[in-house]
Order: C-alpha cells, then sequence, then structure tokens
C-alpha cells in the first residue's frame, strides 16, 4: 500500500472532478511551498490566539466581508468554532434549545459544559406535485428527505414557556443548502431574553457583496456564527471563522477569551496563510466571481429540467450552489456511477440523494461534466429494474426522543457492546451519527429504535462511516 503522500500526489494528479469540499478544488490562488512558509510564532508574524497586528489586520478584514463586528480566524475548522460560541454563552448546567439536526461538535459541548437541552425538529418539506409531473420513477417519493428550516412560532412557543432557555444554536444554511428564517428567530430569541447562535459552516459564502446568494446570519440579526471558510470559499481545509455581532449579547472580549481554550497553541502559518490569500482574492473579485458561478448554476439548472428519470431538486430557501440530485435507485448508486463511470466524486449520497457541491473556484469543465453524466444515467435508467425496493430513511430526519440519561452523565455509566441487532430499545452510551454529515441520529443517552437500527445498516450499504459503531458491528449501551 503507497504511503499517505504518494496516495494524495496520485490522487491530485488524477483525472477526478471534485464536486466536493474543500472550496478551493484544487486550485491554488497562489504558489506555496508549505515546507518554507510552515514556521512558528518568531518576531513579525504574530500569535492567531492574540493577535496585535497581522492577525488583527485579517481578522478586521473578514469581519467586513460578512457584515460582523468582529472575526476570529481558527484553525480548528468549525468544530471549534462552535466550542467557542457555546463556551462563551453558557454557564455550567445552562438550558439551551438545540435545532435537532446540528452536528455532533454541538453535542460534544453540551456533554462538556454540561448543559441541559431543549430539542427542536426542522420541518421535512413535501414535494410540488408539478415539479415531479412526468417523472414516473420519483413520482412516489413525496417526502423530500431534506431537513427544511426551523419554524420561528415554534421556538417563540417554546420560548415562552421555559423562560429558563439561555441560547438557541442552529444549523443555517443546512449541509444540503436550507436557511432558517433568522431575522425572525432572532427578533422572537432577543424579546425573550435568549442570545441566537447559527452553525452556518457551509454558508462562508453568504457575504456582502456576493450576488444573488443571501447574507450571512450574522448581518440578519445573529449574536454569533461560525462559517467554515474551507467548505465553500478557496481556502485550506481547517480554516473557519467566529463572527460577532455588532450589539452581540456575548461579548466579543469574553469570545476571544475562549478561543485560546479550543484553538491548537501552534497554529499552522500554511493555512493562515490560504485565509490571507483567500480574502485578498475576495476583496478584489467577489462580484465577478460570483456573478460568473451564479450564470453557470442558473444554466445547469435551466439545462437540467428535462431529465425524466432523474431529478435535479432545488427546495425553498435553498443555496444553489448545493446541487442535490434525486435518483430512484438511491444516492449512493448514482454517486458510484458518478465515480466509476464519471470520474466524477460527489459530497456524499444519502436516501434517494447525491448532493454535488459547487464553488467559485469551479471551472466550466466540472459543470459541463456533471451535465454530461446526468443525462446520460438518465437515458440508461429504465423505468422499472432499476427502480429501488429498498426502504429509504433521510439519516437526517430525527425522531422526537426522551433525554433518558444526561448527556453529561453517560460517561460515568457502566455500558456494554452488543450487536446492533440487539440494541433496540436500550440506551446508547456513545454517539451514533453517520458522516458525512456527522448529524446524529441517536445521542447518547437515548434509546436506540428500529428506526436507528436501519439508519445504520443503509448507511453501512452505502459505505458511509458510522461513529459509534466498531469493524464488527457492535455498539455501546448503558447497563441497566
Amino acid at each position: 500500500m503507497a504511503d499517505l503522500d504518494q496516495k494524495l500526489t496520485e490522487y491530485g494528479k488524477s483525472k477526478v472532478y471534485p464536486l466536493h469540499m474543500p472550496g478551493h478544488k484544487r486550485q491554488p490562488l497562489y504558489d506555496m511551498d508549505p515546507f518554507s512558509m510552515d514556521i512558528t510564532e518568531i518576531y513579525g508574524f504574530d500569535n492567531l490566539n492574540h493577535p496585535e497586528s497581522i492577525y488583527q489586520d485579517l481578522n478586521q478584514r473578514i469581519a467586513a466581508l460578512y457584515g460582523a463586528d468582529h472575526a476570529h480566524l481558527m484553525v480548528n475548522g468549525s468544530t471549534g468554532g462552535n466550542y467557542v460560541m457555546l463556551h462563551a454563552a453558557t454557564d455550567v448546567n445552562d438550558t439551551i434549545l438545540v435545532a435537532r439536526n446540528c452536528h455532533k461538535s454541538i453535542y460534544h459541548m453540551i456533554e462538556m459544559r454540561q448543559l441541559n437541552c431543549v430539542s427542536i425538529e426542522p420541518a421535512f418539506s413535501k414535494r410540488d406535485e408539478k415539479e415531479i409531473e412526468g417523472n414516473p420513477l420519483v413520482s412516489h417519493i413525496m417526502e423530500s428527505e431534506i431537513p427544511g428550516p426551523i419554524d420561528p412560532q415554534s421556538v417563540e412557543k417554546i420560548l415562552k414557556t421555559r423562560t429558563e432557555i439561555k441560547a438557541f444554536i442552529l444549523t443555517s444554511p443546512t449541509y444540503e443548502g436550507i436557511s432558517s428564517d433568522i431575522p425572525s428567530l432572532a427578533r422572537i430569541c432577543h424579546a425573550n431574553g435568549c442570545a441566537l447562535l447559527v452553525d452556518a459552516a457551509h454558508g462562508a459564502h453568504f457575504m456582502e457583496g456576493a450576488l444573488h446568494f443571501p447574507r450571512n446570519p450574522i448581518a440578519l440579526g445573529a449574536d454569533l456564527a461560525v462559517v467554515s471558510l474551507h467548505k465553500t470559499l478557496p481556502a485550506l481545509t481547517q480554516t473557519a471563522a467566529v463572527l460577532v455581532a455588532k450589539d452581540s449579547m456575548i461579548s466579543d472580549d469574553l469570545i476571544s477569551r475562549m478561543i485560546p481554550y479550543h484553538q491548537t497553541s501552534s497554529p499552522s502559518y500554511v493555512l493562515t496563510s490560504s485565509v490571507a490569500a483567500c480574502v485578498r482574492d475576495l476583496e478584489e473579485n467577489r462580484s465577478e466571481r460570483f456573478s460568473i458561478m451564479y450564470s453557470r448554476l442558473e444554466d445547469f439548472y435551466r439545462e437540467m429540467k428535462g431529465l425524466t428519470k432523474l431529478m435535479v431538486y432545488r427546495p425553498e430557501h435553498h443555496d444553489p450552489s448545493k446541487i442535490l440530485v434525486y435518483s430512484p435507485m438511491g444516492g449512493a448508486d448514482l454517486m458510484r456511477r458518478l465515480r466509476n463511470d464519471y470520474a466524477m466524486e460527489a459530497e456524499y449520497a444519502v436516501g434517494h440523494y447525491t448532493l454535488c457541491m459547487m464553488t467559485i473556484s469551479d471551472q466550466k469543465e466540472g459543470y459541463d461534466r456533471l451535465k454530461d453524466a446526468l443525462w446520460k444515467i438518465d437515458q440508461e435508467l429504465e423505468e422499472v429494474n432499476e427502480k429501488s425496493e429498498r426502504e429509504f430513511l433521510a439519516y437526517d430526519q430525527m425522531e422526537d426522543k426522551k433525554q433518558e440519561v444526561k448527556l453529561y452523565e453517560v460517561g460515568r455509566c457502566p455500558s456494554q457492546k452488543v450487536n446492533i441487532e440487539d440494541a433496540v430499545g436500550e440506551i446508547a452510551a456513545e454517539q451514533l451519527a453517520i458522516y458525512p454529515p456527522g448529524i446524529p441520529t441517536c445521542l447518547p443517552g437515548e434509546k436506540i429504535t428500529e428506526i436507528d437500527v436501519q439508519k445504520i445498516k443503509n448507511a453501512l450499504f452505502d459505505s458511509l462511516e458510522v461513529d459509534g459503531i466498531d469493524k464488527s458491528g457492535q455498539i455501546k449501551i448503558i447497563l441497566k
């Protein structure tokens, strides 16, 4: 087996087109020799966790891109940013409101901070019958399988009755590109003395001057937000930023104090230099770059309307750069076909759909190759033989569950491993999360259901990773 460096070099030279993050799509913004740039905090190069010069200037420029009062560059990704937000916004044993489709890092911090959480589920939208008219292979799938936005009225109802809630955290946009009504949520939260925190990891391209795309949550009223620069912008993996609003309920001083707790004391100048190049490019060229991107996306969606078996789906409040392709034989099968027959690697597949991510770094070639592949696959599908009879479940669709054991108490409970088939009705001792996208299907301290087991089996069948299950197919449960 080749070493990792050899394998990466070989893959980088291949013709496989990336329909996935990171957002630079292997297109460098400038010539980089990482070894010559990999230094420590020597004189003249500032300290990322206590910025006073170069990094202070870079943070101010990042803030300007998003209409934020302050920004803090992170090299531990949005995971570190989520930790910072929750750590700064809460005290031990506080109660928070959590959107059930939040990333697993949110739940990790809930456990570490010993927080009590009240859950709220996103709605799952139904398809418009006109949209699927004339497409017999997808007409039986009326449920979109995609978590929709959080309903502001539902949030208001909870906050009115649970006055102890200190903060509300949600994901917007979601992995699939669905945004919630942040202005309404901000008004409701602030009227009830509750801070609004937004994991906007997948919305790093939502910025001032990004034509045709939404504004970032921080500019729409959220107190704090986190963006993953590497996901949808041309910056290296692990780069992110914590954004602080001008009138945030959580002070920037407190955010600054929390960052060293959740970020390495040896940040990589290779990573941060990629952010500097990315910011400079956006300052100079973002209007043109986003206009070209949006034009190519609109052309793509227009040309995909003629598909008769596959369907390119655009739900409400959707970021068009997250291309969702529905397939009657299942998203994993479509993803394999794109990989094996057309040398294109999608971001991920789940249930009936495949997700392809486009950014300002994508070339016209990428759009053309994807169009050609989808048209050919569409023509090859047979109307009956290719229709899958397997039951598909949305991996990130959540059940209304009761927390049997508090998250922060689970680690103290005795546990044992059992086969997944024997786990139904037992209480999970570890987080069961399908990755990607990393949204827990079952939290530690919740009962494992038949639906959880079926989701996990489907994910393993689709060659997805599942956190919380070992190679032998066993998971940990709490001993009663």
